[in-house]
């Protein structure tokens, strides 16, 4: 054999072992890639719980969170069966038995039915696929039943009445509010008389007005009145334990109504198709009584300098998208609103900084009062002045002449008072009737009793001046507005002169001066209602 084929083999015979080393490596790799990992890996895990084994040391190995929308060896596809009361059915029926029409839709949605209480009402009702609920509402509001369905069966019942509790958390108050705005144009006296029956009466002149305003708040009578109604308990008989409770049954016993004021709770019995109506009533009652309105005021007080004597001008307080409208030529009373945007820049600080351009400027009062929805709130901030009116009455016999002296006290209340009461609508916009009303005590006058001027007795009584303003606004949330127009005129007059020859009858006016002064001033109140969420 030549000695180049012998090297050959040599060769050969030593590669193969090696040969067979690479080829025994990679079946083993080509065998772990396919027993134990996927040819497409997931992606890496998010997170992780570790557990622990047997003797409470942790464990290496991890159990991988389920990752929605992610392709792997973890992933998951979880559907959610369609639920049989949204598959479409169809309906034709005219004056069938409810049995009938319940077994149809039994049919065709696919459902077990359990029948309680008789189902003998024909009805009348045409449906084109529509959805199983639907068609189930209309057929029970016209039998008069109920359905529930769990647990894959729906069930079918006579709609009888039950007890059912609501929670009203409202005050236990009634509350009235009463003003009268009074106007006499005419100087004169009442003429009295007696009859022979011993009554008085009175006359009075014809130019007098007044108008008188009245508000009774009583939330639980209106409830109780409404939820009568939706009863049908109008004519019912009512019974209980006083004003605090009331129960009224229906004459038939079908519906009742039992009331709790002190404890709010207000219990129903009905079927299910008024209780429904109760509790949508109740919910948009709790809805409305529950929001309050925050309601910023300021009195401002303007002396009118020379230049600006017939009032302030209320076009100088022109903004955008602001209105200054003049009431009425004859009363000039000024209404300045402005918007919800423009409100924080003009708040009230900065209306008395513009009202200082027409004179010297002076709060009178700057409250601020919460009032829930529709309720009235007073703000009261005077001082009692106490003054006295005193009565003589003679008693004379043949010997002896009696005078007897009665004294009365009376109060007058002199400051600020306001009475507001807000309303607010679904679309946030505030009605608001206001009633603010300054008094002071301008100065005081005797009683001119002849029986007091003889007996030497003086009763000063106060004179008492009142700026008062009533009206009713629709402002936006946030709204500032302010009303003016309330104008008076004030004389003075003032002397000097050299003491004691300046008295002197005749001659004194010769060594005197007097000065007499008139101002005018402008009553303004700025008003800012601000709904509190």
């Amino acid at each position: 054999m030549p000695k180049s084929t012998v090297e050959f083999i040599n060769t050969v015979r030593r590669a193969i072992p090696l040969f067979l080393v690479f080829l025994f490596a990679g079946c083993q790799s080509m065998h772990g890639v396919r027993g134990n990992e996927p040819l497409i890996k997931s992606p890496p895990k998010m997170a992780s719980f570790p557990t622990k084994d047997q003797k409470g040391k942790r464990s290496r190995s991890h159990r991988p969170l389920l990752i929605p929308g992610v392709v792997g060896s973890s992933a998951r596809l979880v559907l959610t069966p369609p639920d049989p009361l949204d598959k479409p059915v169809t309906v034709n029926a005219r004056r069938m038995p409810v049995s009938e029409v319940i077994d149809l839709l039994a049919a065709q949605g696919n459902v077990q039915v359990d029948v309680r209480g008789s189902l003998d009402k024909k009805i009348t009702l045409f449906l084109k696929s529509v959805p199983l609920r639907v068609a189930l509402q209309k057929i029970t509001e016209q039998a008069g039943l109920i359905y529930t369905y769990r647990n894959g069966i729906l069930t079918i019942d006579v709609d009888r009445p039950v007890w059912k509790p609501y929670e009203v958390d409202l005050v236990n108050i009634k509350k009235s509010v009463k003003g009268t705005i009074s106007l006499n144009m005419s100087v004169g006296s009442s003429v009295a008389g007696h009859d022979q029956g011993g009554a008085s009466g009175a006359a009075s002149g014809p130019n007098t007005s007044e108008v008188q305003l009245e508000s009774v708040q009583n939330p639980w009578q209106e409830i109780e009145d409404n939820l009568k109604a939706i009863l049908g308990l109008e004519d019912a008989q009512q019974s209980g334990g006083g004003a605090d409770r009331v129960q009224v049954v229906s004459p038939e016993q079908l519906n009742a109504l039992s009331i709790n004021k002190q404890a709010g709770l207000i219990m129903v019995y009905a079927p299910s198709r008024l209780q429904k109506k109760v509790a949508a009533y109740l919910k948009r009652v709790k809805k409305r009584a529950k929001r309050q309105v925050l309601i910023q005021a300021m009195v401002v007080e303007v002396q009118l300098s020379d230049a600006h004597q017939a009032g302030i001008d209320w076009s100088s307080f022109q903004v955008t998208n602001g209105t200054a409208n003049q009431l009425s030529n004859t009363y000039p009373i000024h209404i300045v609103t402005v918007n919800n945007k423009l409100s924080q820049l003009f708040n009230m600080n900065l209306g008395i900084k513009l009202l200082q351009k027409f004179g010297k400027t002076k709060v009178i009062s700057q409250p601020k009062i919460v009032a829930l929805n529709n309720q009235s709130a007073i703000l009261k901030v005077v001082d009692n002045q106490v003054y006295f009116t005193t009565s003589v009455s003679t008693d004379s016999n043949q010997s002896t002449t009696t005078t007897t002296f009665q004294t009365q006290v009376h109060t007058v209340p002199v400051g600020f008072m306001m009475t507001v009461t807000p309303f607010v609508t679904d679309d946030d916009h505030i009605e608001l009737y206001v009633r603010p009303n300054i008094s002071r005590i301008l100065g005081y006058v005797a009683d001119p009793h002849p029986e007091l001027a003889r007996a030497g007795v003086k009763s000063q009584i106060p004179i008492i001046q009142e700026r008062e303003i009533s009206t009713t606004l629709e402002l936006k949330n946030g709204e500032t507005v302010a009303i003016g127009g309330l104008m008076q005129s004030e004389n003075s007059d003032s002397s000097n002169g050299l003491p004691g020859i300046a008295d002197v009858p005749g001659v004194g006016a010769l060594f005197k001066s007097v000065d007499n002064s008139s101002t005018r001033s402008e009553l303004v109140i700025f008003l800012r209602p601000v709904l509190v969420e």
